[in-house]
């Protein structure tokens, strides 16, 4: 029988953060390039303003700190700011630090957006924000379905801010960063008072996004599903 895995939550400023992995000792790595990573993203953010408060891409010079690269390389692909995938950046790159110092299983949910790579099927739960689906509609993720990142943007769940509709628009894609930007994106196009045509004109924006593998949009009571997704289960 598989070992329990270590779970811990933590607050890091303003973000909720939860770890699982199969290995204790890498906790403390993943916790020190989650603070590194998020003073790289306020010094940036101090120098560079613009970087903060863009709603679209921005260039970034070539010899900025790889959080920042990253942000901005999934922030082209999904036509949002780069600040749309701080928090998946930062996940990636915490796995990326569990993976290198020895974990086999390191999972990281920073403020709703996960980063996973793991030798052990895992499930992953995700906040619809509907009232008219059950908050414990979730993922059943394979190995070989890792590395992967899940986002989730919404704009009735959160502080998270949106220009659309949606209740959820999660996407399963090749590393958070990836799926946090292109998930606001999705969330953008959300609108109430067209929500069948808004909700299939974000699912094939998704489909047209390279390292997007899948898409869920969920506004009141319509679900909109795209792509190769993993397994949906009921988390109990």
């Amino acid at each position: 029988m598989p070992k329990e895995l270590i779970k811990f939550r933590v607050k890091i400023a303003d973000a909720d953060v939860f770890i699982k992995t199969d290995s204790n000792k890498v906790a403390s790595n993943a916790l020190e390039s989650i603070r590194r990573n998020r003073l790289e993203v306020e010094k940036y953010a101090l120098k560079n303003p613009i970087f903060l408060k863009a709603l679209s891409p921005i260039q970034i010079n070539s010899d900025s700190p790889e959080v920042i690269k990253r942000m901005a390389y999934a922030a082209e692909f999904a036509n949002v700011g780069p600040m749309a995938a701080v928090a998946g950046a930062i996940s990636d790159l915490a796995v990326e630090k569990m993976i290198e110092h020895g974990a086999e299983i390191a999972i990281v949910e920073n403020g709703g957006e996960i980063s996973a790579i793991s030798k052990r099927e895992i499930n992953i739960a995700i906040n619809t924000g509907s009232p008219f689906f059950s908050e414990n509609f979730g993922l059943r993720i394979s190995p070989k379905d890792t590395p992967i990142g899940i986002g989730t943007s919404s704009a009735t769940v959160g502080p998270g801010f949106s220009l659309g509709d949606a209740d959820a628009a999660t996407v399963v894609a090749d590393n958070a960063a990836l799926g946090d930007a292109v998930s606001t994106s999705l969330c953008n196009e959300v609108k109430t008072k067209d929500l069948k045509i808004s909700i299939k004109k974000g699912l094939e924006l998704a489909k047209r996004i390279e390292g997007v593998r899948g898409s869920i949009i969920i506004k009141d009571n319509i679900v909109g599903l795209a792509g190769k997704l993993p397994q949906i289960i009921s988390i109990e």
